[in-house]
């Protein structure tokens, strides 16, 4: 691996782990120091924004990097995607002021959420200098670009809490001032990248190819978009902002379980396309290596979830001042089954994806989507957070279930095995934790030495004596 190489890795590592520590830390903040309603209508809001957002960038994005990496112009690249970003944010942020006019109720209720939802654009609008950075592979720039305002907002918030004035109104500068702070900051950067000023710019021409290039991803972003948060959104209005602060603490808690997931996909992507671009490559050491990157995923993806679950009501009550314990145990361990198959699942999109099957994923997604929607839609009604956490894990299950019986590749055929074993372990485990009479930390304790003891034992120590033995064989 070249030093250019490392150095991308470096940079994208430091913005996730930055971006993870920060985002999870502003989270836990806010779960202690503000009440349930205020953070349901915070969390909401920002699944509100989050969803527009999306949309409104047509699926530019990706399209942007790739023109910027093939060396075509900052002014019909950048500069377009800017002009676009400008307006979708102004004529909705002016919708928006105007919607608020004719129905002061509903913003009465939901009172945070133009303040963030105009935060969001101001991101938006810097997501189109952080693609210049991306096109251009100049990875410490776009890391920087994209870890302020994490950085910023967890320093406000704290600030806050030592003045004792986290209030409504408060939370609401917070939002918009970090985001004027995230902009100002990736526009200085995209200049310091450049040399000259990035500004604005409009060739209708160049707007329609840059729109017809990008139809297709307008689906998938649609579908990412369903599923995202509309859970989060659909509780908000079927339920109460309680039940959001609720599901959106363990869907976070849920979210950050996924670390693993995002350190080892990167890693599976060029194996996998390796093999399918080379006929021959299934009968080298590349599948064995694979074999034994999936194997270890199976340990991976169960341990954190085995953990939480074990301490949750503890640690989680001393976290959040007795708040979000014993109320959001069950969403968490619903959400926890839909691990292991997300594991799965992106392992399988990993092959669809280095195929060029989009259309596969497509259908998936979709089905996957209005499973999501119409189950939260009958459930929250009934069950509130533990509905919307159901349909989220039926909706998981439709997705794991349709890639493991369309993908086929004859060199890469998925093993369950692993995942299955792995899966009786911790259920053991898990029922000798709540039978064993100790203080919680203790249980914990007991249970990942035992969970790192059969990992040596049953994995570990296997793999090397498989290596061993390969290298006797070759002398």
């Amino acid at each position: 691996m070249n030093i250019n190489h490392l150095k991308s890795l470096s940079a994208s590592g430091f913005q996730i782990i930055v971006n993870q520590l920060f985002g999870l830390g502003f989270f836990m903040l806010a779960a202690y120091y503000i009440d349930k309603q205020l953070f349901g209508e915070l969390n909401l809001s920002i699944a509100l924004s989050t969803t527009f957002t999306l949309l409104a960038t047509f699926g530019f994005d990706h399209v942007i990097v790739r023109r910027i990496s093939a060396g075509m112009s900052i002014a019909s690249t950048t500069g377009i995607y800017l002009t676009h970003a400008l307006v979708m944010g102004v004529l909705s942020v002016v919708i928006l002021l105007v919607s608020r006019v004719y129905f002061p109720s509903f913003f009465q209720i939901h009172f945070l959420l133009i303040a963030v939802f105009i935060s969001f654009i101001c991101t938006y609008i810097a997501s189109c200098f952080k693609q210049l950075a991306n096109g251009k592979e100049r990875f410490w720039h776009l890391a920087f670009m994209g870890v302020i305002a994490n950085v910023v907002r967890v320093m406000g918030l704290f600030f806050l809490i030592q003045i004792h004035a986290v209030t409504i109104n408060n939370i609401a500068f917070l939002y918009v001032g970090v985001a004027v702070i995230e902009v100002l900051f990736a526009f200085f950067s995209a200049a310091h990248l450049t040399g000259h000023w990035v500004l604005p710019s409009f060739n209708w021409n160049a707007y329609k190819s840059l729109v017809q290039e990008s139809l297709p991803q307008l689906g998938v972003i649609f579908l990412e978009s369903s599923l995202a948060r509309v859970d989060w959104i659909l509780l908000g209005f079927i339920s109460t902002s309680v039940f959001v602060a609720d599901y959106s603490f363990a869907y976070k808690a849920f979210e950050s379980s996924r670390i693993p997931l995002l350190i080892i996909a990167p890693v599976l992507l060029p194996k996998v396309s390796r093999i399918l671009a080379k006929s021959h490559a299934y009968e080298t050491s590349v599948v064995k290596e694979l074999n034994m990157l999936w194997q270890l995923e199976s340990w991976l993806a169960m341990l954190i979830p085995l953990i939480l679950n074990i301490c949750w009501v503890d640690v989680v009550n001393i976290m959040t001042q007795n708040k979000y314990g014993e109320s959001t145990k069950g969403i968490y361990a619903i959400l926890s089954f839909c691990l292991p198959m997300a594991y799965i699942t992106n392992f399988l999109w990993t092959i669809v994806f280095a195929k060029g099957n989009i259309k596969l994923t497509l259908k998936i997604s979709a089905l996957a989507s209005v499973v999501n929607i119409v189950l939260n839609i009958i459930l929250i009604k009934y069950y509130n957070a533990i509905g919307a956490a159901i349909a989220y894990l039926a909706s998981t299950t439709v997705q794991f279930v349709c890639y493991y019986a369309w993908v086929k590749e004859p060199h890469l055929q998925l093993r369950l095995m692993p995942y299955l074993k792995t899966l009786l372990i911790v259920t053991l485990l898990y029922v000798l934790a709540r039978w064993l009479p100790v203080f919680w930390l203790w249980k914990v304790i007991i249970v990942s030495l035992l969970y790192i003891s059969l990992f040596y034992f049953l994995f570990y120590k296997q793999q090397m004596k498989k290596a061993l033995s390969i290298s006797q064989d070759g002398l």
